[in-house]
């Protein structure tokens, strides 16, 4: 009897053994082919090859999707390599909250993953949707569109930083000419200042804190502009 459950138990055991392996075996991760210099997909476990290695550039995957370029033009493939979207674009980011900016005829627009346009092709620069926003270039100034492409905060600052945890981080520039400055502040989705722009740099909040540089000194700040950490 005792037996009889041991063999149970090492069936059962090397069941979820083989099963485990099996989901293992579907991660793939990105190799390059050492005589061609191209990329392409491998099994992370076995070392298979998943995708020959025919792509220029193979940028992480994003929401079951990963922008390449084949030749000189982006496309989107599956971590299988089934070409999902045609490589047709100038340039692709990666999808982000459903949506991927893309470059078309030197414009930057977004699509859906079924090639819908759904913000158009009339912006100089885009890279992807955070809390809803992005930001985008415009006649040379930066704003913040929704995903109707409605300019949500104006297009008035010289640089800008995606939304995150409810604020960004944009510069603008101050003085005349040759005695012009940038400077970096940050701003709600409203586009109104929540800390002032005060810094010769800045990046996006994370975990409530905001890295800051400010007379050759980099730390942190809080959500009120407060310094951490003196």
């Amino acid at each position: 009897m005792k037996m009889i459950k041991l063999t149970i138990i090492i069936v059962l055991f090397l069941s979820g053994t083989a099963m485990q392996a099996q989901q293992l075996k579907r991660i793939t991760m990105l190799y390059k082919d050492s005589i061609s210099k191209l990329y392409g997909l491998q099994d992370s476990i076995t070392g298979d090859i998943v995708v020959p290695a025919k792509y220029t550039i193979i940028n992480p995957f994003s929401e079951s999707l990963a922008s390449a370029k084949y030749g000189s033009k982006y496309g989107f493939i599956n971590k299988s390599g089934t070409l999902i979207i045609p490589f047709i674009y100038e340039y692709a980011a990666n999808f982000n909250e459903g949506l991927a900016f893309v470059s078309l005829n030197g414009k930057i627009g977004a699509i859906d993953k079924t090639e819908n346009v759904i913000i158009p092709f009339i912006y100089e620069l885009g890279i992807r949707f955070d809390d809803g926003l992005a930001f985008v270039q415009k006649d040379g100034k930066y704003g913040f569109i929704d995903k109707f492409n409605n300019a949500v905060v104006p297009f008035i600052y010289n640089d800008a930083t995606s939304f995150s945890e409810g604020l960004a981080a944009v510069s603008k520039i101050s003085g005349e000419e040759e005695f012009s400055v940038e400077k970096w502040g940050f701003i709600d989705k409203s586009g109104h200042e929540v800390i002032p722009f005060m810094y010769d740099f800045a990046y996006g909040f994370s975990d409530n804190m905001a890295s800051v540089t400010l007379a050759n000194k980099t730390f942190n700040i809080n959500k009120k502009g407060e310094q951490l950490n003196k």
